[in-house]
């Protein structure tokens, strides 16, 4: 997640904010939705922690609102997964 050229590093963060997008995965196949649960949630705590690396210092202040809207959208897919496996 954090990559150095500005460009890709952008890229990656849409993709990860539209991947956790909440109104997308009420639409998606309760299989598909399933699916991202299994495959994502065990590596929520790792993409927090570099989330939050990055918020606090490890990437330059220009890069900081994507990073906002990562953190943001993987919060509500940590949320959604816990409701999801109940």
């Amino acid at each position: 997640m954090l990559v150095q050229h500005k460009e890709a590093c952008g890229s990656i963060l849409t993709f990860l904010v539209r991947l956790f997008d909440l109104d997308l995965l009420k639409k998606v196949p309760h299989e598909a939705a399933g699916y991202l649960s299994d495959t994502v949630g065990p590596r929520l705590g790792v993409l927090l922690r570099m989330t939050l690396a990055g918020v606090v210092g490890a990437l330059p202040p220009a890069r900081e609102e994507p990073l906002s809207d990562v953190l943001f959208a993987t919060l509500q897919v940590c949320r959604f997964c816990v409701y999801f496996l109940l």
